[in-house]
């Protein structure tokens, strides 16, 4: 069984980036291409527009080198008050060093927002200078964010 699924999961990948950018490959678009929903995907998923996010602006950059926020990687939500958080690591490049982590607030009224006081997270001394990377957010009680 695991053999038909490298098989399959092989094809698939491989017609998926025929005429697409690696790095933008969802598993939105794997396991859906499947003819039984393999067990190891989860799901199924649909993708439902009104949640998906796009970074709205360049951050300002608080260590005054000149960096640019210009891709994003590894989300990490919590819930709270109706609203979810959102913070991510954004690069410079495809798996720059440099990362900053980012937040994002999305309500059903508003939709997603930047937090003004993008980055939140950014490297502050010597022994992180390169970058701050990948975001786990955990809820340990309920407080008011």
């Amino acid at each position: 069984m695991i053999k038909e699924y490298q098989s399959e999961l092989k094809r698939i990948y491989k017609e998926t980036v025929k005429n697409k950018e690696k790095s933008h490959i969802t598993m939105l678009e794997i396991c859906n291409q499947f003819e039984k929903y393999p067990e190891w995907c989860i799901g199924p998923i649909s993708l439902e527009k009104s949640m998906t996010f796009h970074k709205s602006k360049e951050w300002k950059d608080p260590t005054d080198i000149g960096w640019e926020s210009g891709f994003l990687f590894n989300p990490s939500i919590i819930e709270n008050n109706n609203k979810l958080y959102m913070f991510y690591r954004a690069a410079p490049k495809k798996e720059a060093l440099s990362s900053r982590i980012g937040l994002s607030i999305y309500s059903k009224e508003s939709g997603w927002t930047d937090y003004s006081e993008n980055p939140v997270i950014y490297s502050t001394t010597d022994d992180e200078i390169i970058s701050v990377e990948d975001p786990k957010v955990y809820a340990w009680k309920t407080a008011d964010l």
